[in-house]
């Protein structure tokens, strides 16, 4: 994550994106949409997402 921060290197971020959102590609729209919502308030709520709601 450091790399990512300090040098902004944009094939990292697209390895690291398929890799770990690769798999939403597969779920249904309205599951996609959840665990999206989900994954985008983990790291905001300190990894507890059920606070952010």
């Amino acid at each position: 994550m450091a790399t990512l921060l300090l040098f902004h290197d944009d094939a990292l971020i697209d390895a690291l994106a398929a890799r770990h959102l690769g798999p939403l590609g597969a779920v249904r729209s309205p599951q996609r949409e959840r665990l999206a919502e989900t994954l985008l308030c983990r790291p905001r709520c300190g990894h507890h997402a059920s606070e952010g709601q």
